[in-house]
């Protein structure tokens, strides 16, 4: 397990620990650091739209798909199979 933690702030880990985490992984870490102030569950009682919508924007520009609502519509879809 490779422990990691950016600015003290949010402890994350990646696995395998024989391998370096992706760049991407910190920028996604990063995301939420920058709007922890906004969103951290420490001080704020927010629920997980409320969350997404502060950092849906910074995942976008990550390259990510980001659900707009709890609707079908607005959820992404993700391909399930099983054997």
């Amino acid at each position: 397990m490779r422990n990691c933690e950016t600015n003290g702030m949010i402890q994350w880990a990646f696995y395998p620990k024989s391998l370096q985490p992706p760049d991407l992984c910190q920028e996604v870490v990063g995301v939420f650091e920058a709007h922890s102030p906004s969103i951290d569950s420490a001080h704020h009682t927010l629920d997980s739209n409320s969350v997404l919508a502060y950092v849906k924007p910074d995942l976008l520009d990550l390259g990510f798909e980001v659900e707009t609502g709890k609707t079908r519509a607005a959820k992404v879809t993700v391909p399930f199979y099983s054997d």
